[in-house]
């Protein structure tokens, strides 16, 4: 009797074992599958936080020509002046495509999406701004566009006074450079910050006499160029980029036919000089 007792409990554990298994095995493979999930998710993200920086580097950049938001409407040349002179700095860094004046400027005046522009010009970001000029002083919004997804590396309004004119190229330019993580050499650092003059004045009227060196190959523009660059020259000797310019213009009028004298060659040829004198190494004396 007692024998048969025994065996009806060891029975009865056998049972409830049997019962408890399926639970216990199934709890176990739940637990296994966390276990995977979680381990793939570390995995993925460890890759993905290796690969983020390489997909979202800024390896080229377009910068389009400022919008005049001022009354008078009467600040095209500075609008056109300053992201030209940007450009010009941009080219400096070794590591940046940038989109030359030539395609970018074909956007002027358009109502045309910032990536929409960045895709047709095949770019990682555009820059582009607008001008409103207040008596002495000019407000500037400028804004750095991730063409990708059309996300704002930075949207800042600055505010500067007509005597600051030299500070703002080289504000921007820095700007853009900061945002964009990118590391200056020694030679690139010093072109971005190089002065070409200490005279606002001066620097208005090169800017001027840049915008109608560059806006047509009439001859009422280039006389508008000379006179620009000569008032530059008179306010500032040392201004050996005016200079270069200047003797463009006079061979302009030479090779348009507008004026086929020896004299006008001779003040091409006097200008360019005076540009090497003053600065040996600047291409566009060359």
């Amino acid at each position: 009797m007692q024998s048969i007792r025994k065996k009806s409990f060891a029975a009865e554990q056998l049972a409830k074992r049997q019962k408890k298994s399926p639970t216990l095995l199934i709890l176990l493979v739940i637990l296994g599958f966390i276990v995977v999930i979680v381990g793939a998710y570390v995995i993925k993200t460890r890759f993905m936080a290796v690969e983020t920086p390489e997909t979202e580097e800024i390896k080229s950049i377009a910068v389009l020509p400022f919008i005049d938001l001022s009354a008078e409407k009467d600040q095209e040349w500075f609008c056109d002046g300053i992201a030209d002179e940007i450009i010009n700095n941009l080219q400096h860094i070794g590591t940046l495509k940038v989109i030359a004046r030539t395609s970018s400027f074909v956007y002027k005046g358009q109502d045309i999406d910032i990536r929409e522009i960045g895709r047709e010009l095949d770019v990682d970001a555009v820059f582009e701004g607008s001008v409103t000029k207040y008596g002495d002083r000019l407000r500037i919004i400028a804004q750095l566009v991730n063409v990708s997804d059309g996300s704002h590396f930075f949207s800042e309004p600055y505010t500067y006074e007509m005597a600051d004119l030299l500070d703002i190229r080289i504000d921007l330019s820095t700007k853009i450079v900061e945002a964009l993580k990118i590391t200056l050499f020694g030679e690139e650092k010093a072109a971005i910050e190089k002065q070409e003059t200490v005279n606002p004045e001066a620097y208005d009227y090169y800017l001027r006499g840049n915008y109608y060196r560059k806006r047509s190959f009439g001859k009422e523009d280039i006389q508008i160029a000379i006179q620009m660059f000569q008032k530059a020259i008179d306010l500032d000797p040392d201004f050996a980029l005016a200079y270069a310019k200047l003797s463009f213009k006079h061979t302009h009028m030479y090779w348009n036919y507008y004026d086929r004298t020896t004299e006008r060659l001779s003040r091409g040829k006097e200008a360019a000089d005076k540009a090497l004198e003053l600065e040996p190494d600047l291409p566009e004396a060359h």
